[in-house]
């Protein structure tokens, strides 16, 4: 299901990949930025239709994303933007296919115990400027989950939540898991955007 939220980098879809790759051979950095929203979600599917895992499949997208603004300056496309990605992306999925404890693997682990985001998903809103995203997301649960996860950004506990809506901790903390199991899920590649951003833009 999509969601409708307001992301800034949207102006930037109608630029031409021949200007974006332009302005990222610069090291425009909204530049960058809007490439990876434009072209994250068909690179995500066309991953993981090989890889079978969310997990690996983000790993080789960070790679992916890291390199291209590693070697922003140098680039050199011989096709076009669209092509040169997806062929980065399917030659790092042969790599990790032919070799399960590839330096991937390794990044992704480093990356886990860096705790960008931390382990809740409200501390990644709070951190990194992101509320009005995570209410959004929030304002799309169902009716328990939503009151549960409003009444968490609001500070209040499992206790204090279940003695409000007259139900057990259980069921509190039921609809708690359900509901940040939607929010990841929602918001993954917006984290993991911010992920790299933070490991490149230091």
């Amino acid at each position: 299901m999509q969601m409708a939220l307001e992301i800034d980098k949207e102006s930037n879809f109608i630029d031409s990949d021949q200007e974006l790759l332009s302005r990222l051979k610069e090291g425009d950095r909204e530049a960058f930025e809007a490439i990876y929203y434009k072209y994250i979600d068909p690179l995500h599917s066309y991953a993981l239709k090989f890889l079978k895992s969310e997990v690996d499949t983000e790993d080789i997208l960070q790679f992916v994303f890291i390199k291209l603004w590693e070697k922003h300056d140098a680039i050199y496309i011989a096709t076009n933007l669209k092509g040169y990605l997806f062929a980065m992306v399917k030659h790092q999925v042969m790599n990790y296919i032919r070799n399960e404890n590839s330096a991937m693997q390794h990044n992704y682990v480093i990356v886990q115990q860096r705790g960008t985001f931390g382990d809740d998903i409200f501390e990644f809103a709070v951190k990194n400027d992101r509320m009005k995203m995570l209410n959004d997301a929030i304002g799309q649960l169902p009716q328990q989950q939503r009151i549960v996860a409003s009444m968490r950004v609001k500070g209040f506990s499992n206790k204090e939540i279940a003695q409000k809506m007259n139900i057990s901790i259980f069921t509190v903390n039921s609809h708690y898991q359900e509901g940040i199991k939607t929010l990841r899920e929602k918001l993954s590649k917006y984290i993991l955007f911010i992920t790299i951003s933070l490991m490149i833009f230091k």
